[in-house]
């Protein structure tokens, strides 16, 4: 059955990702498994068909028609007996054990060695052993009751006794190698100790029965962790610090037992221990019973100090103590309940600190160490909650026929739990598991057992009273010497102290803002360390402690509800507008954490926790909100935009020899820019958008009604169109502050609100600028015969105008955005409503500068820009230089994390750390991007050909011995690692696992006699002079190339699809490659790179490694690149490694054509797809596309980081980005020349929003960046005829209107003889109607 063993495969490495393949490959998994199910069953028949053949050819025989009447004539004619052997001799097989002890006695640490001899002797000559071993140290039953008149053979007790001294060292022998094993917190990528613990147990289950194999494992195991608590937590002494101490290790002791329980579950899911005691029972019998008992002696220890500290209660008479509960916040329900005050609002007004104070509990010390056992203890019993799930199915779902169970119209029975919600996924808190839904009877079968409850909340039943004391006290404390201080600050700089928010929080479902008070931070802080203790408490004990918590933050937070309010009214007459952006940020960040805090905390009772204080602190936001937008909009339109001098228009003199647009437009671009900076800087994402749109819309409607009623002088006209093009310039740029998506800027809808109102008004204001400031000339043959009536353009000097014309009325003119591509026609051209329609630079562009004008990180955007137009920007990234994408150094910046509130250390460091290989983020990001598979290999390809890498697949390269490796080939590894690490991990356990019993010399069974002991012939032979590090290396190259052809689906389809794609290229770059297979030279290149690199196979492994063992690994990588890539005829003995390869030949041929033939097939299979599905979908849909994809990504592994990677590289860059891809700047006069800049290879986090400066003095002259030229926004270069062919979307009364407006139309107008013909014409056409209009 050799030839169909290739056809199986393990699908684990499919999932070690944590995210569920393509259909494809899913689709090829199941194929192969149906494959291999029939070929099973078809070799069945065969093996049936051949035995009742054969019986039917036996003497005397009946012709049997089936299997069961074949096996009946067998067992009735007792052949079998007939062909068995003599009895066996006991002489024989006495000599043949002292043989065996003779060997154990001559040769030390051969144990191993010898059992393996003694199993393949016994199976190759059938000769039966002793199955099992007398108990050590214990008689049987039957000897205990024997008659005393019995009689006892002495030879069959002589080899008994033989027997269980051969057993009784073998036994000691395992015992101690499993005692041995290294203990593993942080387990390795690759675990051969796993593999050895498995061999020991086998080998000890072969010599005695499974009760005592599993007595002597428990007893090792107990012995193992009793020393891990006799090193972490000796005896208690006395002192608050010892108890916190005591709390470290009692959370290290948990890890322990977390890397503990995960080496016995592998243990207990082989089944060899199902029927002595079940996997949970054993658990809990083994170590958490243990853990409770040291759990109890630590609570004890604190409860007998809390003993000793004096609690004196309540002095004040206003407080009367509630019999039901303890604690100050008691005493305030029962001062409300009993009448002495009104309600708890004034009661925040009249507390005193003094009253704060009166409330005695425990040591602070005690509560924080409290809060550390408690999050250890849930760490334990919330993984045990998961491994229990891991085996878990629902007997509603389950499905008898196994064949095809993995096809799409199976139900998978396994029960799957998300680790954490995406509302929480930012919070270092903790899962809760105490409530009765954790150890659901839903899902009621188990191949472990029934999980049974870990009973550790009751241990803290003393000290939830002082507990729930402690947490009322220490809030209160906190939250009033925080709050006093900002009090302080407040009345002495008329500002609120602020602190930064983690980076990794900013934004998000729940909108948070990148600062908050400091008060706010400190509180929140507080209530972070002590939520552990309530979110274990929504049932049962801990309920107390919930209930204060809860308590008290109404409590505090109400108190700090007044004073936003406070600070709320004071702005701006006695506090600056800087306190308002400041109160706005933090009431919206005690909103968004309350309700995180409803969602982590559950909904009790079907209502919210604090949905009172949840709907007061969202009004307050409200109310801050719009407060801040009336500000502004009273500013701007009674402040700003007020000049009487530049709006003076009729005015015979011109404004600044019309060489300058009024300055209440400049200064009211500096006001919208430095909102713009205090709301990115200081509020939420969501509502600094929301703000800015709206002062944004408010203003351009002030400007809209102003301009349309502006009946400028013949002087002033130039002033109109400049103050006109100047106001739509700006709002070009502000628009991407204020758009969320492509669509809003280019094919924006009424759903969009006021991003549809922005474009409606600078649709007006066009309108008025070019039907008020256009040259009389073009506008008289555009109207000359009315208003419906557009000029064709008969005149042979306006033939391109004819031309332009045509294509105008063949694509939509009328959509809102149209006025961008008038004002930027060098970023929007001309009729383009989608990012498809664009071009390649512009449509990168666009997507790139909206990604860098977003409050937040907009992780659809990063998608969008890395797929946009056949992913020119990641190519235009890769394609440069390896050194610009390769980092000196692995460093950090100077602030190893971003020291906001809420940080999660690891994570932040992470996002603060520089990517040594840009090939990597781009390649991970793109091949999850599983709706176009064909991403990295279009990438790909130009990359390589820039490059020069088509070399690596010369027939004389090895690329694993290139020095140093390709950065791109090193990326390609990395991603493809899974499927490496299930690879070479059963070669590394074959040796690393069996070095010692290989390199042991194995008994020689042939010599000690020549017939069995039953009196057959021997034909068991040892074989004389083999090498074992030979043998050793053959098992590994084996195990290696089996687990290749098995595991080679699991490559990612994407990587796969880039391999079949430089197949079709090869032959037109590579005269003569090294294989015929791109797919298997690029697998063996990684199996070499992977295990010949001793860095590399030490982390693997989690061990330093000895000289001796680099080389066997080299020999390895060596023979195993030969064997996949080498003709085996060109294989030549003169290296070691062509010694083993060579050996390996001998034996495994057909074996190792089996298996590079699967794998070739895989890929030959395999072909590109045509077309993308999704080109030409509508812009909403690729918004949802891309958003659920960035959401997918992110949930995997390294994918958070490897997107914020590439979003910090394009956020460093957009300067760069613009340059190379030949955008034009905003204004650019004649003589100005672009500057290029340099490439930024940094992909560390960009600095926080509340890090960056705003210089007036710069900025005032600034617009989009750029300095701003008076000049070039004078003579903007407007394509008349073709504005006035267009349509505006004005309405012919709207249009007569404005024409009136215009200074030739007025009455009194003076006129030359050019412009007298015009005008007669045109007030002529319209002015009856004017007439009648206005009547």
């Amino acid at each position: 059955m050799e030839g169909a063993g290739h056809l199986g495969f393990d699908l684990t490495p499919l999932l070690q990702d944590g995210n569920l393949p393509t259909v494809e490959t899913l689709s090829q998994a199941v194929s192969k498994l149906d494959a291999q199910i029939e070929a099973n069953a078809k070799g069945i028949d065969v093996a049936v068909a051949e035995i009742m053949r054969m019986i039917n050819e036996l003497p005397n025989s009946k012709a049997c028609e089936s299997a069961e009447q074949s096996v009946e004539f067998l067992n009735a004619s007792n052949l079998l007996d007939k062909s068995s052997c003599f009895d066996s001799d006991s002489s024989h097989i006495q000599f043949l054990l002292k043989h065996v002890q003779k060997h154990l006695d001559n040769h030390p640490n051969s144990e191993e060695r010898v059992l393996d001899s003694l199993m393949q002797f016994s199976s190759g000559e059938g000769l039966i052993l002793p199955v099992f071993s007398t108990a050590p140290g214990h008689h049987t039953l039957t000897d205990s009751l024997a008659s005393l008149n019995t009689v006892v053979d002495a030879t069959e007790v002589a080899i008994q006794q033989q027997w269980d001294e051969i057993c009784e060292r073998l036994r000691k022998c395992f015992l101690e190698k499993l005692s041995k094993l290294p203990l593993l917190v942080h387990s390795p990528a690759v675990r051969i100790d796993g593999c050895n613990r498995l061999r020991y147990l086998h080998s000890l289950l072969s010599l005695y029965p499974v009760e005592y194999v599993w007595r002597d494992y428990k007893a090792s195991r107990s012995k193992l962790f009793d020393k891990c608590i006799r090193d972490l937590i000796p005896s208690m002494g006395s002192g608050s610090t010892e108890v916190d101490t005591v709390a470290n290790n009692y959370a290290l002791l948990c890890d322990i037992l977390i890397a503990i329980i995960d080496e016995d579950f592998l243990v207990f899911c082989t089944g060899i221990f199902r029927d002595v005691v079940s996997t949970f029972d054993a658990m809990n019998e083994l170590y958490l019973d243990r853990v409770s008992e040291e759990l109890i002696s630590i609570i004890e220890y604190i409860h007998d100090a809390t003993l000793q500290i004096p609690s004196p209660g309540i002095s004040s008479p206003d407080f009367p103590k509630s019999k039901s509960e303890q604690g100050i916040l008691a005493s305030i329900k029962g001062s409300i309940k009993g009448g002495s005050v009104k309600s708890l609002d004034a009661l925040l007004l009249s507390k005193s600190q003094e009253e704060v104070n009166g409330c005695a509990s425990f040591s602070s010390v005690f509560l924080h160490s409290v809060v550390k056992l408690v999050i250890a203890s849930v760490k334990v019993e919330q993984h045990v909650l998961e491994l229990h799930n891991v085996g878990t199915w629902k007997p509603s779902v389950y499905n008898k026929d196994l064949k095809s169970v993995l096809k799409a119209t199976s139900v998978v029975p396994l029960c799957v739990q998300t680790s954490i919600d995406a509302f929480i996924v930012h919070q270092p808190t903790i899962v809760d598991s105490s409530g009765p839904g954790a150890y659901s009877d839903d899902a009621d079968r188990s191949i472990h057992g029934q999980l049974s409850r870990w009973e550790w909340r009751l241990i803290f039943k003393k000290l939830v009273s002082d507990i729930a004391r402690s947490v009322e006290t220490t809030l209160l404390e906190v939250a009033t010497a925080t709050l006093d201080a900002e009090l302080d600050a407040y009345s002495a700089q008329s500002t609120l102290p602020m602190t930064p928010i983690c980076l990794q929080l900013y934004g998000g479902a729940l909108d948070i803002p990148p600062q908050v008070a400091t008060s706010v931070a400190v509180i929140f802080t507080q209530l972070e360390h002590l939520l552990p203790l309530v979110h274990v408490g929504s049932t049962g004990v801990f309920y107390t402690v919930r209930t204060a918590f809860v308590d008290a933050v109404v409590l505090n937070l109400k108190k700090y509800l007044a004073r936003l309010q406070q600070v709320c009214r004071d702005v701006p007459e006695r506090s600056p507008l800087t306190c308002l952006y400041q109160a706005l940020a933090s009431s919206a960040f005690v909103s968004a954490q309350l309700r995180h805090y409803e969602h982590v905390l559950g909904k009790p009772e079907h209502r919210c926790i604090f949905e009172g204080l949840v709907r007061q602190f969202s009004e307050q936001t409200d109310c801050a909100q719009q407060q801040l937008i009336e500000y502004h909009k009273t500013v701007i339109t009674t402040g700003i935009l007020h000049d009487a001098e530049a709006h003076d228009w009729a005015n015979t003199k011109a404004f600044y020899e019309g060489e300058q647009c009024s300055f209440s437009v400049q200064m009211w671009n500096l006001h919208m820019q430095r909102l713009q900076h205090s709301l990115w800087t200081t509020c939420p994402p969501q509502l600094s958008r929301d703000v800015f749109l709206s002062v944004l819309h408010h203003s351009l409607d002030h400007f809209a009604h102003r301009y349309a009623r502006v009946k400028p002088s013949c002087k002033r006209t130039a002033q109109f169109r400049c103050d006109l093009t100047a106001v739509l310039l700006y709002t070009s740029e502000f628009l991407f502050y204020g758009s969320q998506s492509v669509e809003q800027l280019l094919e924006v809808a009424p759903s969009h609100g006021l991003v549809y109102g922005v474009h409606n008004l600078c649709c007006s204001l066009l309108s008025a600028l070019v039907i008020v400031t256009s040259p009389l000339h073009d506008l008289y043959r555009a109207f000359k015969r009315g208003f419906a009536r557009v000029e064709p353009g008969a005149e042979a000097g306006h033939a391109s105008m004819s031309r332009q014309s045509t294509r105008l009325e063949e694509a939509p003119d009328g959509r809102p955005g149209h006025w961008t591509s008038w004002i930027r026609g060098g970023l929007f051209p001309m009729h383009c409503s989608r990012i498809s329609q664009m071009q390649t630079t512009n449509a990168v562009y666009c997507l790139v500068k909206l990604l860098d004008c977003q409050p937040e990180p907009n992780w659809s955007l990063v998608i969008q820009v890395l797929l946009a137009k056949l992913y020119t920007f990641p190519i235009m990234i890769l394609t440069l230089p390896s050194e610009q994408l390769l980092s000196q150094e692995n460093k950090t910046v100077a602030v190893a994390t971003c020291s906001g509130i809420l940080c999660d250390a690891a994570v932040c460091q992470r996002l603060h750390t520089e990517c040594d290989n840009l090939y990597l983020p781009f390649m991970r990001v793109l091949m999850h991007c599983e709706h176009v598979p064909d991403a990295i290999a279009k990438v790909a390809e130009p990359v390589i050909d820039r490059n020069n890498l088509w070399i690596i697949f010369d027939a004389d390269i090895i690329p694993a011995r290139l020095d140093p490796t390709p950065p791109f080939l090193q990326a390609i590894y990395t991603l493809m690692e899974p499927f490496f690490l299930s690879v070479i991990e059963p070669g590394f356990c074959a040796v690393f696992g069996k070095t010692t019993a290989a390199d042991t010399a194995a008994p020689d069974f042939s010599a000690a006699f020549l017939e069995l002991p039953c009196g057959c012939p021997s034909n068991f032979k040892t074989v004389k002079g083999r090498d074992s590090g030979k043998d050793v290396l053959h098992v590994a190259i084996e195990g290696i190339l089996s687990s290749m052809a098995m595991n080679i689906i699991a490559v990612p389809m994407s990587l796969s699809l880039m391999f079949v794609h430089f197949q079709h290229l090869l032959q037109a770059h590579i005269q003569q490659p090294a294989h015929d297979c791109v797919g298997l030279q690029i697998v063996a290149g990684g199996l070499h790179y992977y295990i010949q690199d001793p860095s590399n196979a030490e982390r693997l492994l989690g061990v330093k490694l000895r000289p001796a063992q680099h080389e066997k690994l080299r020999t390895l990588a060596n023979c195993i690149y030969q064997l996949i890539i080498s003709n085996p005829s060109s294989i030549k003995p003169r290296r070691p490694s062509e010694e083993v390869a060579q050996g390996f030949l001998l034996t495994r041929k057909d074996f190792l054509k089996i298996q590079i033939t699967t794998v070739k097939d895989y890929f030959t299979s395999l072909s590109m797809p045509k077309t993308y599905q999704f080109q030409d979908s509508p812009q909403e849909f690729t918004d949802q596309l891309s958003s659920g994809l960035a959401s997918k990504i992110m949930q995997t592994s390294s994918g958070y980081d490897s997107m914020y990677q590439i979003y910090s590289l394009i956020k460093n860059n957009v300067a760069w980005i613009r340059s190379n891809l030949d955008i034009p700047l905003l204004l650019q006069s004649w003589d100005q020349v672009d500057t290029i800049q340099a490439f930024s290879g940094s992909t560390a986090a960009a600095a926080q929003p509340q890090q960056k400066s705003f210089n007036p003095l710069r900025m005032i002259d600034c617009v989009a960046g750029e300095e701003f030229d008076q000049e070039a926004m004078v003579n903007f270069p407007f394509d008349w005829p073709r504005l006035l062919q267009a349509d505006l979307g004005l309405s012919e009364v709207a249009m007569r209107g404005l024409l009136f407006h215009r200074p030739e139309m007025q009455d009194g107008a003076y006129l030359d003889d050019l412009e007298k013909k015009p005008v007669e014409v045109l007030r002529a056409k319209f002015e009856k109607e004017l007439v009648m209009d206005t009547l």
